[in-house]
């Protein structure tokens, strides 16, 4: 170790060197915590006064308790002392402080818009949601969260290709993020795409094999493929896995229903709506399973809670005007299925019950403007075709009657029974049987004697089936 002599340093002279040595203890010693004597205080364990006389040197330690109640610098949060690296008071930087005042503004103003908007989705005011999402920057719109929310909210509207693109999204800004795939994977699973939830699947179970996301993602595909048996036993190995996801019952519940377990499938819905009132898909599952039983009372009552809930899913208003209609409450089914049209107007399902409920209430040219808005925008759906085919024939065309008839048998094969029916009916005289003979309909194909009895109340082909929102 060099000793320092003014030879190797001659601008530091040993006064100064004296100085930097030692420090001078009353110019730079930080100040002593502010403490009062116990003996002082307004009684011990109570509240203390805000004002107290400060004692810093003569007491002992255990005489003394902190000031909690005084706050050092309540008037001007600025005034704080600040040291150098000699230990010298320095003065705080204005320029500093106002950056620092301007950044925590904007993070605080930022954590309201994203809190509004989680708050909506929470709510399923899902349009709003979306609506408080765009106005984010774009460094905090193109976040896995955000955009997990937004495929959320997407779902909720029952716009899965939109959810679709929000989830693609957020799972590329974050592969390792699971929360949200199992929405994800139920979406995949409307769509009827199942080489994609079988990647998803693989993805998620290399993520982490022991998660209640990853392992719905696996029933969901198992679900998708129809072997029920695999999907309900990793549904339930979600549940043991973690027994607070409700979304892992209510998917178990779906599956049981699918195998026509309903006692089970109850059992499950009820667990989930234990967990999460709020959770409407257990409502939905409830309001379907009576729904099937012909307890349309009680179908309806799940129905309406699940819609207090969600008012914003057209399938609910769907489902509650079809247990409104089957228990003969038409009139209020027409008013609950025109609100859910009023909510979706691209729901073709919404539009069919619609139609179906005017046909009912034998308003003939209500339906046929109804029932043509769907044939040009779904114009290979059966059932369409055919509940035309009657209004036409209520009204006295039978011809049109008659070709929408055959278009039906044409595109709905396995409901054969209930369009020969119709064509038989509508076609009794002969003059009616030669237009049916150069339209191509053959004594066979008018041959139903072993043909099971069809319900053409609801859709069938994919276009017009009822999506759940699981």
């Amino acid at each position: 170790h060099t000793p320092l002599t003014p030879a190797l340093f001659p601008h530091v002279t040993t006064s100064s060197l004296f100085a930097l040595s030692t420090p001078s203890p009353t110019q730079h010693e930080p100040p002593q915590r502010r403490k009062v004597p116990v003996h002082e205080s307004k009684g011990f364990g109570e509240k203390f006064p805000k004002v107290r006389r400060l004692v810093t040197t003569g007491v002992e330690d255990k005489d003394l308790v902190e000031d909690s109640d005084v706050q050092p610098h309540e008037t001007d949060p600025f005034a704080s002392k600040h040291f150098d690296s000699l230990g010298t008071e320095t003065a705080p930087s204005v320029e500093l402080t106002r950056v620092w005042v301007v950044a925590t503004s904007k993070v605080l103003d930022l954590l309201v818009v994203i809190g509004n908007a989680f708050r909506l989705v929470c709510l399923y005011r899902c349009t709003e949601a979306l609506e408080a999402f765009n106005v984010l920057p774009t460094s905090q719109y193109n976040t896995g969260w955000v955009q997990t929310q937004i495929g959320i909210a997407q779902t909720e509207l029952v716009r899965y290709s939109e959810a679709e693109c929000a989830f693609k999204k957020a799972w590329a800004l974050e592969p390792n993020r699971l929360e949200g795939l199992e929405v994800y994977s139920t979406v995949l699973w409307q769509m009827k795409k199942e080489v994609e939830l079988a990647y998803l699947a693989h993805v998620a179970t290399q993520i982490h094999p022991r998660k209640a996301q990853a392992l719905c993602c696996v029933g969901n595909l198992f679900s998708l493929q129809k072997d029920h048996k695999s999907a309900l036993k990793f549904f339930l190995r979600a549940v043991q896995v973690d027994p607070s996801f409700v979304y892992a019952h209510t998917l178990a519940g779906h599956e049981f229903a699918a195998t026509e377990d309903f006692e089970k499938s109850v059992t499950f819905y009820r667990k989930a709506i234990r967990l999460n009132p709020r959770h409407h898909n257990a409502w939905y599952g409830l309001g379907n399973i009576f729904l099937r039983q012909e307890k349309y009372e009680l179908a309806f009552f799940h129905f309406k809670r699940a819609l207090e809930i969600n008012p914003s899913c057209s399938v609910l208003y769907t489902l509650a005007g079809q247990a409104l209609e089957c228990g003969g409450k038409l009139q209020e089914a027409l008013d609950i299925l025109e609100r859910g049209i009023a909510v979706d107007e691209a729901n073709h399902v919404t539009q069919f019950r619609h139609a179906n409920v005017l046909f009912r209430l034998n308003d003939f040219q209500g339906a046929l403007a109804q029932l043509q808005r769907l044939v040009t925008e779904v114009p290979r759906e059966g059932s369409i075709h055919y509940l035309l085919g009657r209004v036409l024939q209520a009204l006295g065309r039978k011809q049109d009657a008659l070709k929408h008839f055959v278009i039906a048998l044409d595109l709905s094969p396995k409901d054969a029974h209930a369009v020969k029916s119709s064509i038989e009916a509508l076609c009794s005289d002969e003059c009616d049987m030669d237009f049916l003979n150069e339209s191509g309909v053959t004594g066979d194909d008018m041959d139903i004697a072993d043909e099971p009895e069809t319900d053409f109340c609801a859709p069938s082909s994919p276009a017009l089936s009822l999506a759940s929102t699981m």
